[in-house]
């Protein structure tokens, strides 16, 4: 069986010339391997799944020892592994005199092994000296001030006043990168990028300072109505302008004694009354299962009274099918695989 390899290094890199050549070789599409990867390896997808499809007296076609591969010492030992180890001929066809299936005496093996050495040799020498051509122009490039990468974002009209405020802790990340229409990433990288620092000293000093007002008088009728459940703690704690830890401490000093007791005492009700209603509603799906069941029961029940009274010839099918709600054709079918079953005897055979 022929096949034909064809590799580029990247994706934008065209691989129509090796494909025509395959054409010429007489190799059709669907033998025809291709791979848009480096060949400084053998760390290739459709070249490790073409190298277990390979069997003794396969031939495998390539346009040139370079799309085989660029290092060196692995194109030696693949063309080995390939040719000597599991009998698969090779055949470049830029290259003529490395044709594994013409002359296999000694002398043409001799050949083919120098050619093959001086062309892995050189076909790795261009892979450097490819390297080495792109360090010198990206060097070039960047003398001259050309710019590589991705090109940088464009800084809002209103960047500025937005940083300054968020310098200060004045505003969230979040709230800054929203004002400006910048993901919250890009706005640290160009606040970063033009010289702005964050305000730490401002920030210890301004920062919210406890709620040193607050009063029992303030505090006991929000914790009442806390209490109560009618509003929950973070908002309890926003009303009195306190975190939700301070307010919880307040509360429970607030309501101490008697009266604490009997606002606790109006949770628990809630929570039982809630309890108590769950139950209720459990039972009541209990006792629609039970019913849903003893219903399925009483209609089994019905159906093979009905079709004991069908198979007698006391009643028409029609007849029971009216009984029990289906078409006649479905009632039918029950009896018959009731039949089958064995639930049923049919006496009209009898």
């Amino acid at each position: 069986m022929e096949w034909f390899y064809a590799r580029v290094s990247t994706v934008a890199q065209n691989e129509a010339r090796q494909i025509d050549a395959a054409h010429e070789a007489g190799i059709s599409d669907d033998r025809i391997v291709l791979d848009k990867q480096s060949g400084k390896d053998y760390n290739r997808e459709n070249w490790q799944k073409l190298v277990k499809r390979l069997q003794e007296g396969d031939v495998l076609f390539i346009k040139s020892l370079d799309r085989l591969g660029r290092n060196y010492a692995e194109i030696l030992d693949v063309w080995k592994e390939l040719t000597r180890d599991r009998g698969v001929d090779v055949v470049v066809l830029d290259m003529p005199i490395l044709d594994t299936r013409r002359d296999k005496t000694l002398i043409g093996t001799l050949v083919a092994d120098l050619v093959l050495t001086v062309l892995s040799f050189c076909a790795e020498n261009e892979r450097v000296y490819i390297k080495e051509r792109q360090r010198e122009g990206i060097a070039s490039a960047k003398i001259r001030g050309v710019k590589f990468g991705r090109p940088l974002t464009a800084i809002p009209d209103n960047f500025e006043d937005v940083a300054s405020l968020y310098a200060d802790y004045q505003i969230t990340l979040k709230d800054a990168a929203s004002q400006t229409g910048l993901a919250m990433s890009t706005f640290s990288k160009i606040f970063s990028r033009c010289g702005f620092t964050r305000n730490a000293e401002k920030w210890l000093h301004e920062r919210k300072k406890p709620n040193r007002s607050t009063t029992p008088e303030a505090v006991k009728p929000v914790a009442d109505r806390w209490f109560k459940n009618e509003i929950s703690a973070k908002q309890a704690a926003a009303e009195l302008d306190l975190s939700i830890h301070s307010f919880r401490r307040w509360a429970h000093r607030v309501f101490s004694g008697r009266e604490y007791r009997s606002a606790a005492s109006i949770r628990a009700d809630e929570i039982a009354k809630e309890i108590e209603r769950r139950r209720q509603l459990k039972q009541a799906r209990h006792q629609l299962a039970a019913q849903v069941e003893a219903n399925k029961e009483r209609r089994r029940q019905m159906f093979f009274h009905l079709a004991r009274n069908y198979l007698d010839t006391t009643i028409t099918s029609r007849q029971a099918a009216a009984a029990l709600g289906v078409t006649p054709h479905t009632f039918v079918q029950r009896v018959n695989y009731h039949l089958l079953k064995g639930n049923l005897e049919n006496r009209r055979l009898s």
